[in-house]
């Protein structure tokens, strides 16, 4: 297949050194370098072979490793090497600052808050002034207090502020999604908050880039007014998406029926879009009988217009890239061949900027091409094996070839959204038979009435009617098949080894017929199959216990992983209208580590910041059993709590109770009766003091969980076990709060590594500086989870170490 597709082997020896300087973190000086030697050896040996009459394949090898080792340089310089004056130097100073930059988009104001993209030009504080270069997002928050009104900030303004640089959350938790590392990737890489409008100065005169100012945005304003006239609500925000690429207003249910059903991809502009826009385009330019030349040209003009026009995403660039390869070879008379076609849009984005290959949507977008142009031939090919009965359905053969081209899609892209994603939607194949061609339409159908709207606003309206019917018929599609039990398949743990199963697997059904490429196929697999073996049996296997402190916001939540393999789950973070911690972060955190049966739940006490996301554990995991103090309470979520339980075994913890986790002790510690109301309905209000204490106890390492425990249960605990509650590690009771962690407490712990989960910014102050000094000078370490998200330590038996999860 690479034969005579010298693109898209360059693609992909590109690709290789991106990755690997990414990964590897290769100094781009040695990689420059290097790729200068084999660039003069690659020409050497071609022009030695060329006088001799030899064959170049060692040049050609020589190049590609050239190619390589080149995009390896180009990326580590990038990574490594920002200019001195890149906004990047600046994001460890905490320090407020003067801050101007110029609008380089349309101001978004929601509620009252304005959201815009800057690009920073200067940074001043009270001794110096420095011109920096960078994108950041700025966030206005009204002031209530003054009734504040959102100022008129138009593109291209220049504004100033005071703020401190702040650098976009990364991921939080083990596997979540990073921010800051998407945001990285348009290279924005602060984020900036200023309080009340009032604060705001605007400079002079506006300086915006004409082709956006008079072109681009004048052109949205116009398509969204169309739409938003004569259609409101889902089916308005649906089409702007679909025509736009902007989903900033479609409700997050409607996303989520989409991403289960495997359709979202319809929402991302992409290859589709492009390939309508230039139809639409290129026949209009032929009714008006425009010559061919002149025709392509302009063609040309309209896709770099609507690109533009619609973000300038990863997808769509590289739909545009391809279809402007296509239509300059059509241009020159010359046949092009769409693996190659492939690979010189990927070329030409790295060269461009090679990190994009990191985008999703680049990845999703290039395997889903490379996957149709591979796989629909050979699909499609089946339609000579229709049974004939059958043949007489005239609808057969045109579904048959729709569904082929959603397989051959899918075919390529199910490892990138199994991973990125954590599932794969099994009513995808289905839904896409009707959702692609219905969206086809809609699209078809907008474009044309908004260009039709430059002419007749009225003729706009009544194409903008139809569409909001077909929009709804997609949107109650999308939510039916959503509801379709079992069409969801959790991929949480696929990794790279499931990928190279997967690969081989796919490769060897479609390459059956083929005996040499069989052959290949099999050798490799045998192969990577013993690598694997060998790797695995080579690893140290040392039974280890892992206790992850989860970042849930303002709550507590842990797993433990026993060397057994059992899992505890010890309480599960906070519950509200808008959060629920159980939800978006201890689930997907199980799901990630493989786990779908949790051993024993233990809820320390029944407050929403701890008991919260029990009960959805309790309805999406088999759990054996729950472990609680018997504390009763009046709420609504203790109710919800104290119903699932039912269906699984309960324990009670009690002070002097002990058990064994595989060769792991659990020593509970607390509650005692005395200080648990078991009825609780006669207002009784000292929860905290209920809370289940234990102790883990692994071969010499010890872990002390103290829930919210406060200063009575506190000493009760040291006057009852003294010593023994000497532990390496202490989960800090009541997140650092000083009514906690009193002093003779910590004497007797004399902990040398101390745990406090804590939300950034949370309305009651925690953790207390003075706990937070006390810890410290008992000698402690203190990670708390709002500077530093999961805290994750490990444990031999022997030692205990702290694991740092981030890859960067």
């Amino acid at each position: 297949m690479m034969k005579n597709r010298p693109a898209l082997v360059a693609a992909f020896v590109m690709s290789g050194g991106i990755i690997s300087a990414q990964y590897f973190a290769f100094s781009w000086k040695a990689c420059a370098g290097a790729a200068v030697v084999f660039l003069a050896a690659s020409a050497a040996e071609l022009m030695m072979q060329r006088r001799i009459g030899g064959r170049e394949t060692a040049a050609s090898w020589m190049f590609l490793t050239t190619l390589f080792l080149s995009s390896a340089a180009i990326h580590s310089m990038q990574q490594q090497n920002p200019g001195i004056s890149s906004l990047q130097r600046y994001l460890g100073n905490t320090d407020t600052l003067s801050i101007t930059g110029r609008v380089i988009d349309e101001p978004r104001v929601t509620d009252g808050r304005t959201k815009m993209l800057i690009s920073v030009l200067s940074l001043v504080n009270e001794f110096d002034s420095i011109g920096v270069t960078g994108k950041a997002y700025v966030t206005i928050l009204p002031n209530k207090r003054t009734n504040d009104h959102p100022l008129k900030i138009g593109y291209g303004s220049v504004v100033s502020f005071r703020s401190v640089l702040q650098q976009p959350s990364d991921e939080r938790n083990p596997g979540e999604f990073s921010y800051r590392q998407y945001l990285a990737l348009n290279d924005i890489f602060a984020t900036l908050s200023v309080m009340g409008y009032a604060n705001i100065a605007i400079h002079g005169q506006r300086q915006p880039h004409w082709f956006f100012e008079h072109i681009i945005f004048p052109s949205k304003e116009f398509i969204v007014n169309t739409i938003t006239t004569v259609m409101k609500g889902d089916e308005a925000n649906f089409l702007i998406g679909l025509l736009l690429g902007d989903r900033t207003d479609i409700s997050e249910e409607i996303k989520k029926a989409f991403t289960n059903t495997g359709t979202i991809h319809v929402l991302a502009v992409s290859g589709s879009h492009v390939i309508l826009v230039v139809t639409i385009v290129y026949v209009i330019f032929g009714l008006l009988r425009c010559p061919n030349k002149p025709k392509i040209i302009l063609t040309l003009i309209a896709l770099v217009y609507y690109t533009f026009l619609t973000g300038a995403a990863p997808s769509i660039v590289r739909s545009s890239v391809m279809a402007g390869i296509v239509l300059i070879g059509k241009y020159f008379q010359q046949k092009t061949d769409p693996y190659n076609v492939l690979g010189l849009s990927a070329v030409l984005i790295y060269l461009y900027d090679p990190k994009q290959l990191f985008d999703v949507g680049f990845q999703l977008s290039f395997s889903a091409v490379f996957s149709m142009v591979y796989f629909y031939p050979k699909l499609n090919a089946m339609v000579k094996k229709i049974p004939e009965p059958l043949e007489e359905f005239k609808l057969i053969t045109p579904l048959w070839q729709l569904f082929a081209l959603s397989l051959a899609a899918q075919i390529g892209t199910v490892p990138f959204t199994a991973y990125y994603f954590g599932q794969v939607s099994v009513m995808s194949l289905f839904a896409n038979l009707l959702v692609v061609p219905v969206v086809g339409v809609i699209v078809t159908i907008g474009l044309t009435g908004a260009l039709l709207g430059v002419i007749s606003m009225w003729a706009a309206s009544m194409f903008s009617e139809v569409n909001e019917l077909l929009a709804w018929f997609t949107l109650t599609f999308v939510k039916l098949a959503e509801q379709v039990p079992f069409a969801l398949i959790n991929t949480a743990t696929f990794g790279w080894k499931e990928t190279m199963i997967y690969s081989a697997v796919i490769a060897y059904i479609f390459n059956a017929g083929n005996s040499m490429v069989r052959k290949k196929i099999i050798f490799a697999s045998l192969i990577g199959g013993n690598t694997l073996l060998y790797a695995s049996l080579s690893e140290q296997q040392v039974p280890l216990l892992r206790i992850t402190f989860l970042d849930v916001g303002q709550g507590d939540a842990a797993v433990i992983h026993f060397p057994c393999g059992e899992r505890y789950v010890v309480d599960a973070g906070p519950i509200s209208a808008t959060y629920n911690a159980g939800e978006r972060v201890v689930a997907p955190f199980l799901r990630r580590s493989g786990v779908s049966t949790i051993d024993a739940i233990i809820a320390t006490h029944p407050h929403a910041d701890h008991l919260g996301g029990v009960p959805f554990l309790l309805e999406n995991f088999a759990v054996k059993r729950t472990i609680d103090p018997g504390q009763r309470l009046t709420t609504r979520l203790f109710t919800e709590y104290d119903s699932l339980k039912q269906t699984v075994e309960q324990v009670t913890a009690r002070g002097g109770m002990m058990t064994t986790v595989g060769n792991a002790r659990m020593y509970y510690l607390h509650p005692t009766a005395r200080f648990v109301d078991a009825d609780s309905t006669d207002g009784y209000s000292h929860i905290n003091e209920s809370s289940v204490v234990f102790k883990l106890q692994y071969g010499s390492t010890s872990f002390l969980f103290m829930g919210d425990a406060e200063a009575e249960n506190e000493h009760h605990l040291v006057s009852v076990y003294g010593n023994f509650l000497d532990a390496d590690l202490l989960k800090s009771g009541h997140h650092g709060s000083s009514t906690s962690s009193t002093q003779e407490l910590v004497d007797c712990v004399t902990p040398a590594h101390v745990i406090v989960s804590v939300a950034k910014f949370n309305k009651f102050k925690h953790p207390s500086r003075f706990i937070i000094d006390r810890f410290r000078a008992a000698g402690a370490a203190v990670y708390r989870t709002d500077v530093e998200g999961a805290v994750v330590f490990e444990s031999d038996g022997r030692t205990i170490r702290k694991l740092h999860w981030r890859s960067k």
